[in-house]
C-alpha cells in the first residue's frame, strides 16, 4: 500500500464523513430496531392507552438516539465541538421573519389537509389527544422531544458533519434520502413533502449557521398539524354524535 494512499485513509477528509455515514446508518437501525421489538412486543395488546404509550416511547428514543448520541460521538468519538455539528447558538442569514412568512404559507394547506381522511386517521399519534388537553400537552413536548432529535442527527450531525468535506450538495442529497426514508410509512402527501423539505431545510440550517431555528419552526409544524387534526376529529365525532341521537 502506497503511502499516499494511507495518508488518504488515515485522513479527516476520508474518515469523518465516512464515519459520520456510518454512525448515522446504525443510529437509525437502532432506532427502528428498538421500535420494532417495543411493537412485537405489544402486537396483541393494541388498545389506545397501549399505543399512546408506545408512541411517547418512540418519541423518547428518537431523543435519546438521534440527539444525544449523536453529541457523544462528537465529544467522545471525534474529538471535537458539537457547535461545529449544528448546535451552536448562532443566526447567520436566515432571520425569523423569514420563518414566519413560511408558516403563514405552510398553515392554510395545513388546515386543508387535516380536514382529509388519510391526514387525519394518522394525526395525531397519540390518538388520547383528540379527547384530552393533558394528553395534547404531554403529546406536543415529547413531539417536540422528537424533533430535536431528528433535526440533531439528519441536519445537524449529518448535514455539518460532511458538508466541510464534501460540499453542500453531497451533504443535502444524503441527508434527503435519510429523511425520506423515515417517512416511508406515512401518508403518500407527507412522504412527497418529506423529500421537498428534505432539498430545502438542509440549505436552510446551513444559511443559518445551526439547527435551532429550523427545529422551532418544524416543531410548529408538527404540533400544529396534531392540533388541526384533533379539531378535525373532534368535529367530526360532534357530528356523528348529533346524527346519531336525532
Amino acid at each position: 500500500m502506497s503511502s499516499g494512499l494511507i495518508k488518504l485513509l488515515t485522513s479527516k477528509r476520508f474518515y469523518i464523513p465516512l464515519s459520520i455515514l456510518a454512525f448515522t446508518t446504525v443510529l437509525y437501525i437502532l432506532y427502528r430496531f428498538i421500535l420494532n421489538i417495543s411493537y412485537r412486543l405489544n402486537i396483541n395488546k393494541r388498545p389506545v392507552i397501549q399505543r399512546d404509550v408506545l408512541i411517547y416511547g418512540k418519541r423518547v428514543s428518537a431523543f435519546i438516539i438521534f440527539g444525544v448520541f449523536p453529541i457523544i460521538i462528537v465529544k467522545y468519538i471525534f474529538h471535537e465541538s458539537p457547535h461545529l455539528y449544528g448546535f451552536a447558538l448562532v443566526h447567520n442569514r436566515v432571520k425569523p421573519i423569514y420563518f414566519l412568512i413560511m408558516l403563514a404559507m405552510v398553515l392554510p394547506i395545513m388546515i386543508i389537509l387535516s380536514r382529509k381522511d388519510s391526514i387525519n386517521s394518522h394525526y395525531p399519534e397519540v390518538r388520547a389527544a383528540t379527547f384530552s388537553k393533558w394528553s395534547l400537552l404531554l403529546s406536543s413536548v415529547t413531539y417536540i422531544m422528537y424533533y430535536f432529535g431528528y433535526e440533531g442527527l439528519f441536519r445537524g450531525f449529518l448535514v455539518f458533519g460532511l458538508r466541510r468535506y464534501t460540499g453542500d450538495l453531497f451533504a443535502v442529497v444524503v441527508s434527503m434520502i435519510f429523511t425520506s426514508v423515515t417517512h416511508l410509512n406515512s401518508p403518500f402527501v407527507v412522504l412527497i413533502g418529506s423529500v421537498v423539505s428534505g432539498i430545502i431545510f438542509p440549505y436552510i440550517v446551513i444559511l443559518s449557521g445551526s439547527i435551532w431555528a429550523l427545529f422551532v419552526f418544524h416543531s410548529l409544524i408538527g404540533v400544529s398539524m396534531d392540533i388541526f387534526c384533533v379539531r378535525a376529529n373532534r368535529s367530526r365525532i360532534k357530528k356523528h354524535l348529533m346524527v346519531k341521537s336525532n
